[in-house]
């Protein structure tokens, strides 16, 4: 929680005095606050081998802000995001509800207006910029979609590390979700949008509106709903004369406008607009003190102009989260006929889940980013000359988040198995990985769909099941620990399968040879060997598409006889194996199985893990497909082996066997 985010209010109930412990794991330290509608101690958790300061967060009995406070823990649950405050816990005792999260340090924008007056534009510029990335992750990227409802200066803080802060979702709305908070009609008067004051449906455009608001706000120096008329003398220090551009009075202006349709139609385009403004601003104002010191012949304006639009002003372009293992190059958003010497560019990368000293990545304008862990890192550019690096990007935070293999069809019925590859264990990180199924899905809806699956394991892999026909989408999220670190959580895009009831063969992506069988070479199937042929036979009578097949007849007992095939494969690509089963009075307890494995050509050691899928079919059917899905990460260089078996009584023929390059 948040250190000077509350105006104290009366007292309400008892205090809990120092040493209090809740839950037997946190201790109180001392009162840090206490408003309205609850009270906030700072606290540590026991049992710890280094002291991490907490909020404890208490409810001030309130039936309305009940609703409100367990929105919030719902919602703050679901987020992983460096502006956004970490919950770690929510408990009840004593017939008092408890919310933990992190202690933030620092002060809120409405406290630093009523302090010091209006924002300079550069100033200003910066903290809405990181504004618009937060409410991009919870508009777009967020495992949920979320509004906020109540943006507003006392929400927001800025830490002494000049990271703001979005706090307070007590209010805040998950679309087509049954949250407390989608039925609250509650805002703040000041900077609710008129679709808000007038209980119409809200979106991203309703947190636009309040972003306007409170930008306009900042920039002049003036908070709504405080008192304006104060006499002068009354104000220390003295503010600031507020001098909005026009530039920036026509962004605040499409903000703001009462009809949504009319405003930004999201955060992503609203930064777009302030990052040319800043850049154009930045621009401008350099060429203005180069023409002074030219006009003037003042060696000191040059001097000013470079220790202001040198180091420490420019952003770091290219993407905020990447999936595991996927490079992207990463450079610094320099103005136009910038002077300095791009050889001078030093980079450091630092993880921020196993904090130590940052490492040197290359030299350079350009920086390539790639990492095998999950988690966040913290990218930085310095200028360095004579030995002496002097700060020269702001921080550039970047979420690795897991990759999520899902086949595109499955067939009902079958095991399949999803995957999340690239990752390594490196760093002694530990990895839980989540996994969620929703399904069928009906319109355009799947977060609302009913849950199939939900399950966490200790390795990136997991066999599922579908039983109904239908759209499935799955969901991958991956918590990520590491020893003496942070803890966080990280989410892939959730992805789409369907299960069907046959797989449709695109011939164009066949990879394999004679799938059909009908092409021999002494007797036997091209391509193909059969072992322990006494109950293994090349089948020229029958066939499903042609005349010819292979099969099984009863066999008690081991060995197992089996047809393989060998493939090689391609690095970094999906698969499926197809086959066709018929079977004639196979028994119950009999086994059908398709089978790949994958070995490598340098040292013939199986390198990955194999994709099995078995039947347990008995009776006389016509034939019927099997299926398994698989892909090979970059690196691998493998050959598929691709077995068929069976074992159990009656007979059973295997046909049209194909293996797919997806």
């Amino acid at each position: 929680m948040l250190e000077g985010a509350m105006t104290t209010s009366r007292r309400r109930g008892r205090i809990l005095p120092p040493s209090t412990v809740l839950q037997n794991r946190y201790r109180i330290l001392r009162l840090h606050d206490q408003g309205g509608s609850a009270t906030v101690y700072l606290a540590e958790r026991l049992g710890v081998d280094e002291s991490v300061p907490l909020a404890v967060k208490e409810l001030n009995p309130d039936a309305f802000s009940l609703a409100e406070f367990k929105n919030e823990v719902n919602v703050l649950y679901s987020l992983n995001h460096p502006n956004l405050p970490k919950v770690y816990d929510f408990f009840e005792q004593d017939g008092k509800h408890y919310l933990v999260m992190d202690f933030v340090r620092g002060k809120t924008l409405k406290q630093m207006v009523l302090e010091g007056g209006a924002l300079g534009e550069d100033e200003a510029l910066d903290y809405a910029l990181q504004i618009c990335d937060i409410m991009t992750y919870l508009h777009r990227r967020a495992e949920r979609r979320i509004i906020h409802r109540d943006l507003k200066p006392s929400n927001l803080m800025l830490t002494h590390a000049g990271q703001v802060k979005l706090l307070d979702f007590g209010i805040a709305r998950v679309p087509d979700s049954r949250l407390p908070g989608n039925l609250l009609h509650a805002y703040t008067e000041d900077y609710a949008s008129p679709e808000q004051k007038e209980n119409r449906p809200t979106d991203q455009r309703s947190d636009i509106y309040s972003f306007g608001v409170t930008l306009r706000s900042l920039l002049e120096g003036r908070l709504p709903g405080v008192d304006e008329e104060a006499p002068a003398e009354d104000l220390s220090p003295p503010r600031r004369r507020p001098r909005v551009s026009r530039e920036m009075r026509r962004i605040l202006g499409r903000c703001l406008r009462p009809d949504p349709a009319e405003r930004y139609q999201s955060f992503e385009e609203l930064a777009r607009d302030l990052r040319s403004y800043r850049q154009a601003r930045r621009t401008r104002t350099a060429r203005r003190l180069g023409f002074a010191a030219a006009a003037l012949g003042v060696a000191s304006l040059l001097f000013l102009a470079k220790v202001l639009f040198g180091p420490s002003l420019y952003p770091i372009l290219g993407p905020e989260r990447l999936q595991v293992g996927v490079g992207t190059a990463l450079q610094v958003g320099l103005p136009a006929g910038w002077e300095g010497s791009l050889d001078g560019i030093v980079w450091d990368i630092i993880d921020t889940q196993a904090p130590g000293q940052p490492r040197e990545v290359q030299r350079g304008r350009y920086c390539s980013f790639v990492s095998t862990d999950l988690g966040v890192f913290q990218v930085q550019a310095y200028l360095e000359t004579n030995g002496r690096r002097r700060l020269l990007s702001t921080v550039k935070r970047i979420e690795v988040y897991p990759a999520l293999s899902v086949p595109h069809e499955v067939l009902v019925g079958q095991r399949f198995t999803l995957s999340s590859p690239g990752a390594t264990a490196g760093g002694g990180r530990e990895y839980t990985w989540q996994w969620t199924i929703r399904g069928p899905i009906e319109g355009a809806d799947a977060a609302s769909a009913p849950v199939v699956l939900q399950k966490s394991t200790t390795e990136p892999r997991l066999r599922a099941e579908m039983a109904v026909e239908g759209t499935y989408a799955v969901w991958l999220s991956v918590n990520v620990k590491a020893p003496g670190g942070l803890e966080v959580s990280t989410a892939a895009p959730a992805k789409t399968l369907a299960a069907v009831t046959r797989l449709v063969v695109d011939p164009s992506r066949v990879i394999s040879r004679n799938p059909s069988f009908e092409e021999q070479y002494g007797g036997q199937p091209t391509d193909w060997v059969l072992v322990y042929t006494a109950q293994l036979t090349y089948d020229k009578t029958i066939g499903r598409t042609g005349s010819r097949s292979i099969r099984f007849t009863p066999k008690a007992g081991s060995p197992t006889p089996y047809a393989v095939q060998l493939l090689p494969l391609e690095d970094g690509r999906s698969y499926r194996a197809t086959v066709w089963v018929r079977g004639e009075n196979v028994a119950d307890g009999g086994r059908i199985s398709l089978e790949a494995r994958f070995r490598s050509p340098v040292d013939e050691t199986y390198v990955l893990s194999d994709e099995t899928v078995t039947v347990d079919w008995s009776g006389t059917f016509d034939w019927r497909q099997m299926a398994v899905h698989f892909f090979v990460p970059s690196g691998s260089g493998v050959t598929l082996e691709l077995y068929l078996r069976f074992s159990g009584s009656g007979s059973v023929w295997f046909d049209d066997c194909v293996v797919e390059k997806l």
